[in-house]
């Protein structure tokens, strides 16, 4: 209907794809930032990101803001308006929560979209110049679809008498962190430094264990040297 479509439009008008985020990112490496949002049914998760080339710490998280079940307290708002500013945010990655089995989008995924349009009622925070993209961290496979489009999930028949939805279909998104979204979205935007990172990691990792090894069998050697001294003097 008409009036579907015009609600619509304020977030048609800020929604881009991944690419175009990361590619803003990119024009803006030195001083420029993404702001990644996990909504849940109570608060949202925030984890403010500076390009993964510049910057070798990981994401820096903050701590949740509250949400109210109908709206967004004003105390979220200007937090959210807060950051934003401080951290010259240039763009959203929003997870997106689509249901695992499936991969359709349910009760969480409207949730988030709820939660989205709010803040379009605010002008500091989603905007056309900083635009937002939905992420599935989760990488739901989806049914296959035919030359046409048509996907063979709606044509599936149900031998219950009486279907409901699963209780977890509601809380798809209750394990979802902002810091591990972005780093999916870091994964495929910028597979290279991902790989780096997880390489030197892995390094420090191993330096680390060789050198709790070298620490343990020196205080285990001392340790046997004095017992043998002792046994000596005895």
């Amino acid at each position: 209907t008409m009036a579907a479509a015009s609600s619509k439009t304020p977030l048609l008008k800020v929604l881009t794809t991944p690419h175009k985020i990361a590619s803003a990112l990119d024009w803006r490496k030195v001083g420029g930032a993404i702001l990644t949002l996990d909504i849940h049914a109570d608060r949202i998760g925030l984890a403010v990101s500076h390009h993964p080339s510049q910057a070798e710490q990981s994401p820096h998280t903050y701590e949740s803001l509250p949400l109210e079940k109908r709206e967004i307290p004003n105390f979220t708002k200007r937090r959210l308006a807060e950051i934003v500013e401080d951290q010259n945010v240039c763009g959203f990655v929003v997870s997106w929560p689509v249901q695992n089995d499936t991969g359709k989008f349910g009760f969480a995924a409207g949730r988030t979209l709820y939660v989205i349009e709010q803040l379009l009622n605010e002008d500091d925070i989603i905007t056309r110049n900083r635009p937002l993209c939905l992420w599935d961290g989760v990488h739901a496979e989806q049914p296959p679809t035919d030359a046409f489009g048509r996907s063979i999930a709606y044509a599936r028949t149900c031998s219950k008498p009486c279907h409901s939805a699963l209780e977890s279909q509601y809380h798809q998104d209750e394990k979802v962190v902002a810091a591990q979204v972005w780093n999916d979205f870091m994964k495929s935007n910028w597979p290279d430094v991902y790989k780096y990172r997880r390489t030197r990691r892995q390094h420090d990792w191993e330096q680390q264990d060789e050198a709790e090894q070298s620490s343990w069998n020196d205080a285990y050697h001392e340790d046997t040297s004095d017992t043998s001294y002792v046994t000596m003097l005895a």
